[in-house]
């Protein structure tokens, strides 16, 4: 709840900001996936443009989560992990037609996993890695559909960890 707080405050900061550059919030739905295991995904973001082809992007991700049972040090357990991030990326983009453009994105995620089960329950975070593509479909005058896929290398201890997909389409608004 702490990064939906901040992300919003972030986006809407950047929303009534006085620069004349292009800017647009964005709000999407889509499928988070982490080695074959899936949940439905949500996602709230803010571009600022730098130039015609260059903008930066904050986005709050709530990845969903999983629940199941696992064998663990002798016996079974039910765990709970849900997942979400904060990003702040480079958005490059380019026009194709007069309709659609396509994009491809860098930057970092600041992520977060909360796991709770019948012994105990705890959280872990970091920053890595993360990148994507895109496209977006003009429908009127300031309003865009974006089909977007996004990875994130997750590493969460030494080396161990995983990429987590996101496949998503959502509405972009021109400000």
């Amino acid at each position: 709840m702490k990064f939906l707080i901040q992300a919003i405050l972030v986006i809407l900061a950047a929303a009534v900001s006085t620069t004349s550059m292009a800017q647009s919030f964005g709000i999407s739905a889509g499928k988070a996936d982490v080695e074959g295991v899936d949940d439905t995904s949500f996602s709230l973001s803010g571009q600022i443009g730098i130039n015609e082809n260059l903008s930066f992007e904050i986005a709050y991700n709530d990845f969903g989560g999983t629940e199941g049972w696992i064998y663990f040090d002798g016996s079974n357990e039910y765990v709970s992990v849900e997942a979400s991030s904060i990003d702040l990326a480079f958005v490059a983009s380019t026009k194709v037609s007069d309709s659609v453009s396509l994009f491809g994105k860098l930057g970092f995620a600041m992520w977060d996993i909360d796991v709770s089960s019948s012994i105990g329950s705890g959280s872990v975070d970091g920053t890595d890695l993360t990148f994507g593509l895109g496209a977006l479909i003009h429908i009127q005058e300031g309003i865009n559909a974006e089909l977007k896929w996004q990875r994130y290398d997750v590493e969460v201890v030494n080396g161990i960890g995983a990429d987590l997909d996101n496949m998503s389409i959502g509405l972009r608004i021109d400000l």
